[in-house]
């Protein structure tokens, strides 16, 4: 299933290579809670749109994709921007979670639940979690992604009982139904 994957999603980035995408407008709105600096990750990045926007606000960004077209991409623009950041070649579904301790974690888009206790193990102590992902309800206006990739509504607030929520959407933005998350783990005080 791996290198199926590989290939279809290097296939996918190769057609929009010169496709430049803008950052995710979440992280705009939420840029006021980020930390100034510090260790951030780009889960299943793609081309680095929002790894690249972690760059220039001065994070060390280390960007992980199952698709080696997709990091190439990145690289290439990344020193367009002048611009330096880590890239990793990681099936999630099958290799390991690059170790932290990060500072941020965003998923932008890509199914989170099965590597969710990877997050909780890797943040550091006052470390944020950025989750953009579509939830089932974008099948009422969109064809893809299908069913199987997207989560239920609610279901994100159900899975993040270890954490704080700062940040909580779920609605339509730019034409897809998705929850918007922005959190930080709990302190042990706060665990109860």
């Amino acid at each position: 299933m791996a290198s199926a994957d590989r290939i279809r999603w290097n296939e996918k980035f190769h057609k929009e290579k010169n496709a430049w995408k803008k950052h995710s407008p979440f992280l705009d709105e939420i840029a006021s809670f980020l930390p100034k600096k510090g260790r951030a990750i780009d889960v299943a990045g793609g081309p680095g749109r929002n790894a690249l926007w972690l760059a220039k606000k001065g994070f060390d960004v280390t960007l992980v994709d199952i698709s080696d077209e997709a990091l190439t991409i990145a690289k290439e623009r990344a020193i367009t921007l002048n611009l330096t950041m880590t890239y990793a070649e990681v099936d999630l579904e099958e290799g390991s979670f690059p170790e932290g301790p990060w500072d941020l974690v965003l998923c932008h888009h890509y199914l989170p639940i099965p590597i969710l206790p990877d997050f909780r193990r890797t943040l550091s102590p006052h470390g944020l979690l950025v989750i953009c992902h579509p939830t089932k309800k974008n099948i009422e206006r969109n064809a893809h992604p299908s069913a199987r990739y997207l989560v239920d509504e609610g279901v994100m607030r159900t899975k993040l009982k270890e954490y704080k929520v700062t940040v909580y959407k779920e609605a339509w933005f730019d034409g897809v139904h998705e929850v918007r998350l922005l959190a930080q783990l709990k302190g042990e005080d706060e665990q109860q």
